[in-house]
């Protein structure tokens, strides 16, 4: 007895410490990905916390002097290029730790130690090969006429400037400069929202104009918020899987320590000494099992780093511990607490004869009635029956392994509905495009491609085969929209905010977004031409009748980009079938030199055909994106302005050609286009969808890992079960049953379960399901209701896999014992 003892007393040591290895590793998984997922908003809004333009140099020492900062980058305007009609592009004068904040690294060389020293993009030198001989870059600059920098360096492409088509060259900023822009990053030491309100207060009394890096600090805080939302559902999760857990592998020494506790009571021991033995008893099996699987879990983290990184497709990946890990033991302790508090209750309810004369409650006498149940088989009634005779434990088996299937269920549903959310996304604002050809305006010059060059670029063949899928133009021309009747502005602060925006561009180049100008008011705006390949991306999206989108096609009216305020609520009080004014010029180009009243618009007065509230196509220069915009047809601009040139043209080669070779075709035929630059977002596409595809394979496996808990758990519960039953099997056995019959009995019980967590599993993961989708209907893309069958059966035959293999486990111990 003493023997059987021991090995239970090692295999529920086991048990535990098997369940906190695979704890430990879900939390520390999932505390590193949640890392990781934090470095990829730093390379999106960079490190930068804090902005202050125009300060000067003791400005900045005593910002230093009074924060605790990591890295303070500067930068400042050098000067741009002299030819307007000529490539586009800004020196800017900046030190080393700006792009220590931007995350952006240098590929090739050093950073510029020297005046004459620059540095730039991989795309922008691309770009710039006409102004590059050998290490030397020649530029004409508007300032300081022509001059002769050496490139010491290659900067890897910064997305932020690739995505805007914006050239930026690099030099050392000097010491003598007197002022320059600031960009902060606070050491993780310092409360970051104290120190930016304390800044604030700096900037106000020193009237200095701040900005904040509002995104990057509400990932930060999620990150290191241990009550955040996400972090106490984990934690919710943990305790109610490690308290199931522990308690079905604490179930049957408690069980079998009834009559000991009853001579204690019996003898006068007190009610502390008797909680004291319980939570010692819980204690002494889980203690020392749970601090080895943590530490085994963590140390396991540590060796499948490659395997993690490989198997989620990760650019790169690192394990994270750090006082976090202590959370992992709340639950545990809470399981503690409340099996203690639970087992003394119910010891302290049962009066002491009762204690002594226990039985266990799988063999004792069930309240149920086997002959209720019309089941002719008298064996198939015996599984049937000890379930409904244990149900709250039943119940706790089915139930648990269907809510942790159903959040599989319901995650991969999520994911894929974001996924398709992020693709159609992707699809609306342009971006599922592999190259990019973007034109920026000069006076009196239209910049772009014409009919010719796009139909170059559509025809481009390699190795004799057409090598072009997509070639689509979008041309854009910039001008005014006006607003004769007050009432047609629904929101004025949207449109007064408009002048304080985008910096010094807005205020030197543009002077002003929105103003009324003799009665009528008028917004800065684009009217840009789209196709019909386009047309069908954000169909979905536009608010417009079939017949009306016909007359769109042939050039007969407009759809207006109305865009959402704050509130949610469209900035125009425009209804479709209403007119809008828009003048224009097409050689018209806003300058720091000229001013636009002097110049000479045309009018047009347009039919709203339609409207959209969300904006895809970028026109990456003039004004915000988030500006009210026309929509036309290419057609209605070719006969309506004369405007013949493509701003932006967005490309996609067929499968299996270089896009490096075809690279090489397109910049051949725009080599000598002013002002045209070429951008290629292969890996920046590539990168997206491999972020998108870990994050599905990362929420399965957790909750696989999860199901795998269950399994011991529901396993030992089996084996125990089994152990209890060996005197029941025995009379069933001398009244006539076989081996495999009592072998049925078992795995019937097991597929029982199984079905049941299944079909629980099914309907709970539909209720997830759909609050999921009516949570994110207003949030995601045009969100779809999409379930993977596959998965869901997968599932549903897991669960039943589990309830077999479960049961089936225990009949190796009921074997060993009839021997």
């Amino acid at each position: 007895m003493r023997l059987l003892k021991t090995k239970r007393n090692i295999f529920f040591s086991i048990c535990i410490s098997t369940v906190l290895v695979l704890f430990t590793l879900v939390f520390i998984i999932n505390r590193s990905l949640s890392y990781n997922d934090l470095l990829n908003a730093q390379r999106e809004y960079t490190l930068s916390h804090a902005y202050i333009d125009n300060i000067t140099t003791d400005d900045i020492t005593s910002i230093n002097k009074q924060f605790d900062i990591v890295y303070l980058g500067q930068a400042s305007y050098y000067d741009g290029n002299k030819n307007k009609a000529d490539k586009y592009y800004t020196l800017i004068d900046i030190n080393e730790e700006l792009l220590k904040i931007q995350k952006n690294e240098l590929l090739i060389g050093r950073f510029p130690s020297e005046e004459n020293e620059v540095i730039l993009e991989k795309w922008a030198k691309d770009n710039m090969k006409k102004y590059i001989k050998g290490d030397y870059l020649y530029l004409d600059l508007y300032k300081r006429g022509p001059q002769k920098f050496k490139i010491v360096g290659i900067l890897k492409d910064y997305p932020s400037n690739k995505n805007q088509s914006k050239i930026e060259i690099y030099k050392k900023i000097p010491e003598n400069k007197a002022y320059r822009d600031i960009f902060i990053c606070f050491g993780d030491k310092s409360n970051k929202n104290d120190s930016i309100e304390k800044l604030s207060q700096y900037c106000k009394n020193k009237n200095l104009k701040l900005s904040v890096n509002k995104p990057l600090l509400e990932k930060e805080d999620e990150y290191n918020n241990i009550f955040s939302t996400n972090m106490l559902l984990m934690n919710v999760i943990f305790f109610l899987i490690m308290y199931f857990s522990i308690k079905g592998i604490y179930y049957i020494s408690i069980r079998e320590r009834m009559k000991e506790f009853g001579v204690l009571r019996a003898i006068g021991v007190e009610n502390k000494t008797l909680f004291n033995i319980i939570i010692g008893d819980i204690l002494y099996y889980s203690l020392l099992p749970a601090f080895a699987g943590m530490l085994l879990g963590t140390l396991l983290s540590f060796l499948l780093k490659n395997t993690i990184k490989n198997l989620y497709e990760l650019e790169s990946f690192q394990i994270i511990v750090d006082y976090h890990i202590f959370l992992v033991i709340i639950p545990v302790l809470l399981s503690w607490i409340v099996l203690s508090l639970e087992n003394y209750k119910r010891i302290m309810k049962s009066n002491v004869i009762n204690l002594l004369n226990f039985e266990h409650e799988d063999t004792k006498n069930s309240s149920f009635n086997i002959i209720k149940f019309p089941i002719k088989n008298v064996i198939t009634k015996i599984p049937l029956n000890n379930l409904l005779k244990n149900k709250y434990k039943t119940l706790f088996m089915t139930l648990s392994l269907g809510i942790i299937s159903s959040l599989l269920i319901a995650g991969v549903f999520y994911s894929n509905m974001k996924n398709i959310a992020i693709s159609q996304a992707i699809k609306y604002e342009n971006k599922d495009y592999l190259l990019s050809i973007d034109a920026f305006y000069v006076p009196n010059e239209i910049s772009g491609l014409d009919e010719n060059e796009l139909g170059q670029i559509k025809n481009i063949r390699i190795n004799n085969k057409s090598a072009i899928k997509d070639a689509d133009g979008f041309k854009v021309l910039q001008g005014r929209i006006i607003i004769k009747d007050k009432d047609k502005i629904r929101d004025f602060s949207f449109f007064k905010d408009l002048n304080t925006l985008g910096g010094e561009y807005t205020k030197k180049v543009l002077k002003w977004v929105f103003r009324e100008d003799n009665g009528q008011y008028e917004v800065k705006s684009n009217l840009i031409g789209i196709n019909d390949t386009y047309l069908k991306k954000i169909r979905k999206s536009l608010k417009i009748s079939d017949s009306d989108l016909e007359k769109f096609k042939k050039g007969q009216g407009a759809i207006l980009f109305n865009p959402p305020n704050r509130k949610g609520d469209k900035v125009f009080n425009y209804k479709n079938k209403d007119i809008i004014s828009f003048k224009y010029n097409v050689k018209y180009y806003e300058d720091l030199g000229s001013s636009d009243d002097k110049e000479s618009f045309k009018n047009l007065d347009i039919h709203i055909l339609g409207q959209v509230d969300i904006l895809g196509v970028h026109t990456q220069d003039y004004v915000p994106d988030f500006v009210p915009c026309l929509l036309v047809s290419n057609t209605y601009l070719d006969k309506h302005t004369g405007l013949d040139k493509y701003k932006i043209v967005k490309i996609n080669p067929k499968d299996g050609f270089s896009v490096e070779k075809i690279s090489d075709k397109i910049s051949s035929i725009i080599e000598n286009k002013p002002n045209v630059n070429l951008s290629n977002f292969e890996e920046e596409i590539f990168t997206s969808k491999q972020f998108s595809d870990s994050q599905q394979k990362i929420l399965v496996s957790i909750n696989l890992l999860l199901l795998l808990i269950m399994f011991l758990n529901i396993s030992n519960s089996m084996i125990y079960k089994v152990l209890n039953r060996k005197d029941e099997y025995n009379v069933l056995m001398k009244i006539g049953a076989n081996k495999k019959q009592i072998r049925y009995i078992i795995l019937l019980e097991g597929l029982i379960l199984g079905i049941i967590a299944a079909i629980l599993s099914l309907l709970i993961s539909t209720g997830l399901e759909i609050v999921l989708y009516r949570y994110f209907l207003n949030i995601l893309y045009e969100p779809v209701f999409y379930n993977n069958i596959k998965i869901i059966l997968l599932v549903l035959v897991l669960n039943i896999t589990i309830g077999v293999i479960s049961s089936a486990i225990p009949l190796s111990y009921l074997r060993k014992d009839n021997k």
